[in-house]
């Protein structure tokens, strides 16, 4: 999926568990002021910048190949993400629920996501080991699509 894709499910998906684990009350038809509250910004901002995280791999080429292990695998939203997210002071579920979503949404590409793996070419080398469909990372189309459930899905949480 596009980058636009990753940061829109990664912010709509964090105020959404923001909602519902931290009780906030928004009315979004009337209410602007609580839909400002700092702290359910930071918990949407929080899931953007995971969102996209794992495509920080473009940064390491040479080092690492994209969608390795390292950063798109059942390790990444298990255990590296909720980690750094504790270290720089963010929320390790919301970092977990973001990077999981990034994980999953790569699963709808041709190419696949790597799963649980043991060796080094696990951590570094792109791999397919758990693939959904073969929707092409450039379909706007079905990136649009993705993005509008996800508004749509976040309209109804917060109107609830």
């Amino acid at each position: 999926m596009q980058k636009y894709t990753h940061l829109v499910v990664g912010w709509t998906f964090s105020v959404i568990l923001a909602k519902l684990l931290y009780g906030f009350e928004v009315d979004i038809q009337s209410d602007l002021a609580s839909f400002v509250d700092l702290s359910f910004i930071s918990l949407g901002v929080q899931g953007a910048i995971f969102g996209i995280a794992p495509d920080f791999d473009h940064l390491f080429k040479g080092l690492i190949q994209h969608r390795c292990g390292l950063t798109h695998s059942v390790y990444t939203f298990t255990a590296l993400a909720p980690i750094v997210a504790y270290l720089i002071r963010f929320n390790p579920v919301v970092a977990a629920l973001a990077v999981f979503l990034h994980w999953l949404l790569d699963a709808l590409n041709p190419s696949g996501v790597r799963t649980i793996g043991f060796t080094l070419d696990f951590f570094i080398k792109h791999g397919m080991d758990f693939k959904i469909a073969n929707v092409r990372y450039d379909n706007h189309l079905a990136n649009f699509a993705v993005c509008a459930f996800a508004f749509s899905l976040l309209y109804y949480a917060l109107a609830s």
